[in-house]
């Protein structure tokens, strides 16, 4: 019986309704297994027998149909229809499948058309989709049953017959298959005595699991019989039992009333012991210090903030002795021994010291220990510990605050809301004059110039009450009168209301960079060598000459002015007597122009001069004798007594050009042709071609052979640290052995490659032999870490530079580093699509150096932009750096703002000791010049340096 609801569980029922489900089932499986198997059997054996009957149409009847698979392509439905062969292949057919199981025979063609049937409605019928035909096509026997309720057989229309049909392929002699033989055989009989045999098996495991099933319930029956017994006999020993326990229970009633009474009693006092024993877990628990109770230095009981702050799981350190808290290593032993001895003298240990944690890792801890009972020390005692890392560490960064506070060298200034001065570093004392006391309580006004107006302040009140900070620069006054600029950043700091609680400013004295940025600003403008204008700054005063004389209607004289063999000079008493000539004839020719004249130097030994209002030729013509007669006498230079002379070129506004480039070109060429009559006399521009033009076409001509004849080679100059003084580097630079003229400088040839676009063939030519070089030279043992090279505008122009570089340096199997590209400060105003270039070089990891510095645009928005790495010194600058101060002061200001932008500071022309001395005092990184090496043919400059000791 069921004791929940009081219903009896019917066994007997329950068992027949399972019994006869189950049987079911099983008869459900066992039909449809046999069924499935049986089918799969004669599916095989049909397919068998189709196979063995298409053998035997290939044998008996294929040449008959072969020819008609052949011409059945491209043909249609009609034409296969009328062929007159039909009938008798027919008729074959059903002879040869007389007697068989087959009622339909088909022939497909390889394009899926049904060429042959039985059933002639059903020629020219389109199979190619069919996936039996398409498995036959490739190979294979593919067979399938169907039963139909109504098919065309040979001769009649047969109903309700069971099928198997198969798609063969069709062989010729040579083994390919050429058509498709698809054929139904009737296996009607076959199913129905296969069904007839599953209706027995099925009817024999029917009776049999019935016969199963009666056994069983047989002894189903029984056992129910012996329950309905037991549970008789239950019923009677359950109502004696509880007669027994009414009996028993109301004795124990009275008992255990007055044992509930106790019970309850001691469970409130079991709650109260549970509830302090809570309360002080939970304080234990959520104190931010590690507490626990040790006894014989083994920890008893702790809090989890103990066990966390030394890396244990929760319990993992119950039972353990101290040293798993503070190691066995020498220095916890000995404050394992330190607590001890205070606890004995009834003290309290209490120290901040640096713990370590499970893992390994340190904390720096506030450890108490004290005894559980003083005067007892061997009862126990209690250790806190007090995680104090975050309080080190912010006592260190105030120490370290202070410390930058006081020592860095920008001015800082601290004032409260209303902008009184609390607090000032040493470099405000260092900047201003004023000392912390003579400030403090002051406000910052106590420095302003004069030089902001109002409205200047109140922008940077608004910034600041806007973004909470503003930046710029300011000028202020010194305590001693001196007004000085500054670049000054103030920003505002905030409470945690939001409020603004004080202000923070942080200024830098920049006078010395605005002096150097005047100083670059002129040399943008001007010579170094001379101070006077330079090309830039000329075609600026061109232009407006133009403009004025165009609009005044006068006419104006451009007078173009080279010193006839000045070369000789420089090579029989060096550059240095060179650089003092060209500052000496700067000077007289001032002397003989106006102040309303212009004259500037192009470079090298050329000068330019504009004179505005002049008479005609004929004034032009005075004013040149004025400029060469200043060359009637020697020039006495460090003891020798300089005689020189000069070719004149003039052209005149607006007979001889309209624009400052054709005036500078025609004056050029007017000097050229003043050389050519024998120099030293001038002559104006002449329409006709000038012998210069000849030269330089001759020059133009003779270039393009000289890559041909290998008339160009390279020569080395060392590149020295000037700290180390070890060779880190060369400049290779292109030489070119005229067979006529002999070696050749590169400036009597590079402008010529430039304008004829011959430059970049021989841009590539020196890049390539310098790589090889400096591979060969490793390959040899002499390992030199980069060579230089030099790179024209027009390079960097032509598209896929880059690449090529890349190419050049693959070939050679260089890495990127090796090779160092020099760019003149001209490079630096071309278009974007030079930066671009730039900046593929840069990341294929090419140095970038600019050559020259200081003699040309020296632009910085453009240098800032450019990613280059060295900075390289004019020799200009470098040939009077001991004696001269405005060369001293630019040298340390380029060196300056190279450090200051990340770059690498290199001079050029160094020529003495005293020169060499200086720059490293000064900070530059390198130095090339004769000093160390003049130019040289590789194999020289390897022997030179492989054992050299600057």
């Amino acid at each position: 019986m069921d004791t929940r609801n009081g219903k009896r569980f019917n066994l007997r029922r329950y068992y027949s309704l399972i019994s006869f489900a189950f049987i079911l089932l099983i008869a459900i499986a066992l039909g449809w297994t046999t069924r499935h198997f049986a089918k799969a059997e004669l599916l095989s054996l049909s397919e068998e027998k189709n196979v063995a009957l298409a053998t035997t149409f290939r044998n008996s009847l294929w040449p008959k149909f072969a020819e008609s698979i052949k011409q059945s392509y491209g043909l249609s439905a009609a034409a296969l229809k009328a062929s007159p062969n039909l009938p008798e292949l027919r008729a074959h057919v059903v002879t040869l499948m007389h007697d068989t199981d087959v009622v339909k025979v088909k022939l497909y063609n390889l394009d899926g058309v049904t060429v042959f049937s039985t059933d002639s409605k059903q020629i020219g019928e389109q199979k190619r989709s069919n996936g039996g035909f398409q498995m036959a096509r490739v190979g294979h026997v593919a067979s399938e049953l169907t039963h139909r309720d109504s098919f065309d057989a040979f001769e009649q229309v047969i109903e309700h017959r069971d099928l198997a049909s198969s798609y063969l392929p069709i062989q010729d002699e040579a083994g390919e298959i050429v058509a498709v033989f698809e054929l139904y055989s009737d296996i009607t009989r076959f199913v129905e005595e296969m069904n007839d045999a599953q209706f027995v098996v099925v009817g024999t495991v029917v009776a049999l699991l019935a016969a199963l099933y009666a056994a069983l319930f047989a002894v189903v029956a029984r056992a129910h019989r012996i329950i309905q017994m037991q549970r008789h006999s239950l019923e009677h020993a359950n109502s004696l039992l509880d007669t027994r326990v009414r009996e028993r229970t109301t004795a124990l009633v009275e008992a255990n009333r007055e044992l509930s009474d106790k019970i309850v009693e001691r469970r409130r006092a079991e709650e109260e012991a549970k509830r302090l024993l809570i309360e002080k877990d939970a304080i234990l628990n959520n104190i931010t210090e590690g507490v626990a109770f040790l006894r014989s230095r083994t920890v008893l009981t702790c809090n989890r903030q103990m066990e966390s702050l030394f890396g244990f799981n929760e319990g993992a350190i119950l039972g353990k002795r101290i040293n798993h808290l503070f190691g066995a290593g020498r220095r916890y032993v000995h404050l394992a021994r330190e607590i001890l001895r205070e606890l004995k003298s009834g003290s309290i240990f209490r120290r901040e010291l640096e713990l370590r944690r499970r893992d390994g890792s340190t904390f720096w801890a506030e450890l108490t220990v004290r005894p559980l009972a003083m005067g007892m020390p061997g009862g126990g005692s209690v250790w806190v510990v007090a995680d104090v890392s975050e309080r080190k560490k912010a006592e260190e960064r105030m120490r370290l605050a202070a410390k930058v506070f006081d020592n860095t060298q920008e001015g800082v200034t601290i004032t409260d809301r209303d902008t009184y001065i609390l607090a000032v570093n040493n470099a405000f004392t260092e900047v201003t004059g004023y000392t912390e006391a003579e400030v403090l309580g002051k406000r910052p006004a106590l420095l302003q110039s004069g030089r902001q107006d109002k409205a200047f302040y109140d922008e940077m009140w608004h910034s600041l009450d806007h973004s909470g900070q503003w930046k710029g620069e300011i000028w202020n006054r010194r305590k001693n009168g001196e007004i000085y600029p500054e670049w000054l950043s103030i920003s505002a700091v905030r409470n945690d209301s939001g409020e603004v609680s004080h202000y923070v400013g942080v200024f830098s004295d920049i006078t010395e960079i605005k002096r150097s940025q005047e100083k670059v600003s002129f040399l943008a403008y001007h010579d170094p060598l001379t101070q006077l204008p330079n090309r830039l700054l000329f075609h600026d005063r061109l232009a407006h000459a133009i403009q004025r004389a165009s609009r005044e209607k006068t006419m104006f004289a451009v007078y173009f002015i080279d010193l006839d063999h000045f070369k000789n000079v420089n090579d029989s008493l060096g550059h240095h007597v060179g650089d003092r000539l060209l500052m000496e004839v700067a000077v007289l020719m001032q002397a003989q122009l106006r102040k309303t004249d212009t004259i500037a130097r192009l470079g090298g030994d050329e000068f330019i001069v504009m004179v505005e209002e002049v008479d005609g030729a004929h004034g032009a013509a005075l004013v040149a004798e004025k400029l060469t007669s200043i060359f009637q006498k020697p020039i006495p230079l460090e003891g020798h007594e300089l005689y020189i002379t000069s070719s004149v070129g003039i052209c005149l506004y607006p007979l001889d050009g309209a624009d400052p480039n054709t005036l500078v070109r025609n004056a050029d060429a007017a000097m050229y042709r003043a050389k050519n009559h024998g120099r030293n006399q001038f002559h104006f521009y002449e329409q006709e071609m000038t012998a210069y033009a000849f030269e330089r076409l001759e020059l133009d001509s003779a270039v393009r052979k000289a890559l041909v004849n290998e008339e160009f080679f390279l020569c080395y100059q060392p590149q020295v640290d000037l700290v180390t003084r070890e060779v880190i580097g060369a400049e290779a630079l292109v030489r070119w052995n005229h067979p006529e003229q002999g070696v050749l400088p590169p400036s009597r040839f590079i402008s010529l490659a430039e304008e004829s676009g011959m430059i970049g063939q021989l841009g590539e030519w020196v890049l390539r032999t310098a790589c090889r070089q400096i591979r060969r030279w490793r390959d040899e043992g002499f390992d030199l870490p980069k060579v230089a090279v030099n790179v024209s505008g027009r390079q960097l122009e032509r598209k896929g530079f880059a690449d090529t570089v890349a190419s050049i340096l693959q070939e050679c199997g260089l890495p990127a580093s090796s090779l160092e590209l020099e760019l003149t400060e001209s490079v630096l105003m071309e278009t974007e699509e030079t930066f671009e270039v730039l900046e593929e070089l840069d990341a294929l990891g090419v140095r970038l150096s600019v050559d020259d510095f200081g003699t040309g645009y020296s632009s910085l928005s453009y240098l800032k932009r450019l990613p280059v790495h060295t900075l390289k010194i004019d020799r200009s600058f470098i040939m009077d750096v001991i004696g001269h101060g405005n060369n001293q002061a630019i040298v340390r200001a380029v060196i300056a703002m190279a450090k200051t932008l990340g770059l690498e500071a290199v001079a050029e022309g160094v020529e003495n000791a005293d020169q060499a001395d200086f720059l490293a005092h000064e900070g530059c990184d390198q130095a090339q010049g004769y000093l160390f090496g003049k130019p040289v043919p590789a194999e020289d400059f390897q022997s030179a340096w492989t054992r050299a000791d600057v």
